[in-house]
């Protein structure tokens, strides 16, 4: 009698065989299953079933990981642990990258998703970075068709390791990423979506129902929106802060020249348009009680600290001397310039005597020199408090309360922008 260890690897081997996985990679790529003790199918489903066990195998350890395994109730008659050794898993990774992930991995996803019964009506776009140890072709020049592994923006925080890209599409129900593409290391978003866009929106929206792709501010450009727009497809993004609208609606918000609409749970928003390049786009801005003192608290919190740490450069600049009057009134703007929370609400130049001995000078004595220093007296500044705190009223909200559905006659989500729940809508 022997004992095995199923673990959680019957569940997903279940699902992989369920939704068709094997079968469909093994009719994609070509291969002679006689000449093989595995296909490539089953090479896939048994790193899957290692990464997505409870303890993670090198791809070379997988023999050792399946000892344990019931590894012909997984795999079928006639496969043992050794069939999935280094050489055959290596061989089928060689296949998968010649075939090109990106088309196949779609396809994976297409049936899986038919299976299911779920049909995407949105798709969630973003990106992420892995930072990886070793030498690797940072330093040669880009082939088409490789990934470039180099430096660039970490989202690790590890900006002193070479890193490699990877941008993915999930739908909204189930989270399944139905579009996954490689990215270099050093990729842009903004460049990097508008590709995705073009190459694949339009198929997205034809064979699989994506009608509306919601991203960060990366997907919102001129390039990228023109190139929606001709595909017919629409989107939900955040507007970015550069962009001059923004400002005239936290004016038009904070002045209370708009009214607002009541949410609940302490949200309100009201609409805008504007137009991009021919394109009329809406504008949803919401306010969050929560978000606004939130947001209060935090300005609070560095209106102290920054006061206190320029007050003290201003002590510092009262005990310079200076060689002449000019030069003093000159450090005392560039002070005003550096230190906008501070007000001088009276600065002077004082004068400062320079005798020949130390002690109480005599009456007949004249000073050697003259010295000028700063005189006066600061407090913070309530026209950068005010205009600081100004901002507050309209703030991002940490939980959207509403679905995308929440609106009548409108479907979107929004993405909150800093102080600000700002989002653009293609319309309809």
């Amino acid at each position: 009698m022997e004992t095995k260890i199923l673990d959680n690897s019957g569940l997903v081997a279940g699902m992989y065989d369920e939704l068709g996985v094997g079968e469909l990679i093994d009719e994609w790529i070509p291969q002679d299953l006689e000449q093989r003790n595995v296909s490539i199918g089953q090479c896939v489903k048994a790193m899957v079933l290692n990464g997505l066990g409870f303890t993670n195998e090198r791809v070379y350890l997988l023999p050792k990981f399946f000892e344990t395994k019931p590894i012909e109730r997984l795999f079928g008659d006639g496969v043992c642990a050794e069939h999935f050794n280094d050489d055959a898993l290596g061989r089928a990774l060689d296949s998968l990258y010649e075939t090109g992930l990106t088309p196949l991995f779609a396809c994976i996803s297409s049936q899986a998703m038919k299976r299911l019964e779920i049909i995407p009506s949105f798709g969630h776009l973003d990106s992420t970075t892995f930072s990886v140890f070793g030498v690797y072709n940072s330093e040669k020049e880009l082939v088409e068709g490789e990934v470039h592994i180099k430096r660039g923006y970490s989202r690790d925080h590890r900006p002193d390791l070479n890193q490699v890209g990877l941008a993915l599409i999930s739908e909204h129900q189930a989270g399944i990423p139905f579009l996954m593409k490689p990215l270099n290391g050093n990729s842009n978003d903004n460049k990097e979506f508008r590709e995705i866009i073009r190459v694949f929106a339009k198929n997205l929206r034809d064979v699989e129902g994506v009608e509306t792709f919601v991203a960060d501010s990366a997907l919102y450009s001129r390039e990228t929106v023109e190139l929606m727009h001709e595909n017919e497809v629409k989107f939900v993004s955040r507007v970015p802060a550069s962009v001059a609208r923004v400002g005239e609606l936290i004016k038009l918000g904070t002045s209370k020249e708009r009214e607002l609409a009541d949410l609940g749970d302490g949200y309100e928003y009201f609409e805008d348009k504007m137009d991009l390049g021919g394109i009329d786009l809406r504008l949803i801005v919401i306010r969050s009680e929560k978000g606004a003192t939130r947001s209060e608290s935090t300005l609070k919190k560095k209106i102290l600290r920054e006061s206190l740490s320029q007050t003290k450069s201003y002590t510092k600049l009262k005990k310079r001397e200076f060689a002449c009057e000019e030069d003093t009134q000159r450090a005392i703007e560039l002070f005003q310039s550096e230190n906008e929370w501070l007000d001088l609400n009276y600065s002077d130049v004082g004068g400062k005597a320079v005798w020949a001995k130390p002690g109480r000078p005599a009456d007949d004595d004249y000073p050697e020199d003259f010295h000028y220093m700063v005189d006066g007296v600061c407090q913070r500044s309530c026209r950068v408090f005010h205009a600081a705190f100004s901002t507050i009223n309209f703030s991002e909200p940490s939980e959207v309360g509403f679905s995308h559905t929440s609106f009548t006659g409108c479907q979107f989500l929004v993405f909150p922008l800093h102080r600000f729940g700002l989002c653009s809508l293609a319309a309809s």
